[in-house]
């Protein structure tokens, strides 16, 4: 049996390019959605196996969405497909989301995030890790240079 997926963004290009990438992919999508509100109202009506979710929606933002969705104890895996690239987003993964993928990558890494959703595996994205390695290495660059110099 074929992966279910709901699928949301706000973007009816991105929308349509991405459930078309996906079906040809053989994956199931059985619906999709333009807003937030109405992503989690078909999540909780049809229970797919992942929800493919923009962050940035109008009426609930994709990581909202998320996390009504654990509250509600509803086993749908969330994969966050966005341009965001947020420290914040990053920090869910794990928790109320399962996948983060930007979409200047998506094509190259949406098919690996989901094989690895599916398999009970989290996913962030190549250019998020990078983004993340990037930023920890500026912060202890930045605390470094603080300490007082040894005289040694």
């Amino acid at each position: 049996m074929s992966t279910t997926i709901i699928l949301a963004d706000d973007h009816p290009l991105l929308l349509n390019g991405t459930k078309e990438f996906l079906e040809k992919k053989w994956y199931n999508v059985i619906d999709t959605a333009t807003d937030g509100n109405t992503a989690y109202n078909k999540i909780v009506e049809l229970q797919p196996d992942i929800a493919i979710l923009d962050f940035d929606m109008p009426k609930l933002n994709g990581l909202e969405v998320a996390q009504q969705i654990k509250r509600k104890k509803i086993r749908t895996k969330v994969i966050i497909l966005t341009l965001h690239k947020q420290g914040s987003i990053l920090k869910e993964v794990g928790l109320s989301i399962h996948g983060y993928v930007t979409k200047d990558s998506a094509l190259q890494e949406l098919e690996a995030c989901l094989e690895s959703v599916n398999n009970n595996i989290n996913y962030v994205g190549q250019k998020l890790k990078i983004a993340s390695i990037s930023v920890v290495t500026q912060v202890l660059m930045l605390k470094n240079s603080a300490l007082p110099k040894s005289k040694f």
